[in-house]
């Protein structure tokens, strides 16, 4: 009788520190924001927030931003990283798209700590 109880006991205490969802801007890989082609940087930027990454190469301008969804349990989780990268042109929107940056699984590791 002592074993059953010890059995559910542990599996209880493993599910109860369960956490699915994202973190780091994980909205942006559920809803892909849409912008006109008239939208500009402060528009984007007013929007999104202060760019993880700002390249400038002429008159074209990329902004990057990090993206991490995932799930985590007690004893380990799996992060998936994307940068959702935003290009203008002459300072005004021209295109956006997803770069995969890879995921991860770690054991014993806190909540976002996988794929950093």
């Amino acid at each position: 009788m002592w074993r059953i109880i010890s059995v559910f006991s542990l599996l209880g205490l493993l599910f109860s520190g369960c956490a699915f969802g994202g973190y780091a801007r994980a909205d942006l890989q559920e809803h892909q924001p849409t912008f006109g082609t008239d939208a500009t940087k402060s528009q984007i930027v007013e929007m999104l927030g202060p760019p993880d990454k700002y390249i400038q190469i002429d008159n074209t301008e990329y902004l990057a931003y990090k993206t991490k969804k995932g799930w985590f349990v007690l004893l380990g989780g799996r992060t998936e990283a994307n940068e959702y990268e935003i290009k203008l042109t002459d300072g005004k929107f021209t295109s956006a798209r997803f770069i995969p940056a890879g995921s991860s699984y770690g054991i014993l590791a806190p909540q976002g700590a996988v794929a950093e």
